[in-house]
């Protein structure tokens, strides 16, 4: 799955690197004004501490198909991840690679469509 659209955004699934764990992470991403997309925000499950990049990007990978689960309405899609416990991150960063030079968001797929 390489993320799931919601009107003018599009999720992508990964995990978020901290302090040496991955949290289960979804990224909204908008249209630049290009043909590119571009970082909106960033979600992630603070409590959901895991060892490893990828099972983290896997839960987050199934709470975004069922977030979407019956169409895109986006209070809807947002109910349902506020309620599996995703919250927003402030400041956050895009690392690339599963770097471990820094903490912020590591994509669960190799480029957007």
């Amino acid at each position: 799955m390489t993320g799931a659209t919601g009107g003018s955004f599009r999720f992508e699934p990964g995990s978020y690197f901290l302090a040496g764990a991955y949290l289960p992470s979804i990224a909204c991403l908008r249209p630049d004004g290009r043909v590119e997309w571009a970082y909106h925000f960033v979600l992630v499950i603070p409590g959901a501490v895991r060892d490893d990049a990828e099972v983290a990007a896997l839960e987050a990978t199934e709470h975004l198909v069922d977030a979407f689960e019956g169409g895109a309405v986006p209070e809807t899609v947002a109910l349902r991840l506020r309620s599996a416990g995703y919250v927003s991150v402030t400041h956050f960063r895009v690392v690339g690679g599963g770097s471990r030079h820094g903490e912020g968001f590591v994509p669960g797929v190799s480029e957007c469509d």
